[in-house]
């Protein structure tokens, strides 16, 4: 999620809105995520909302 991020930032191209997939849910189960392939997915959104972005699931 974060290389596509920051590849669309650095072709300057307007993001205000990053999207989830199922990809991220743990055993695709809703309310959750998968802690070993997306680590740091809380603080990434964290940052997406500092920098004024949404994260939608």
């Amino acid at each position: 999620m974060k290389a596509a991020m920051f590849r669309t930032l650095n072709a300057s191209i307007p993001i205000d809105v990053h999207y989830g997939d199922i990809d991220y849910f743990r055993k695709r189960l809703d309310f959750t995520w998968n802690t070993e392939d997306f680590n740091g997915l809380p603080e990434y959104i964290d940052w997406l909302h500092e920098k004024g972005m949404k994260f939608i699931t």
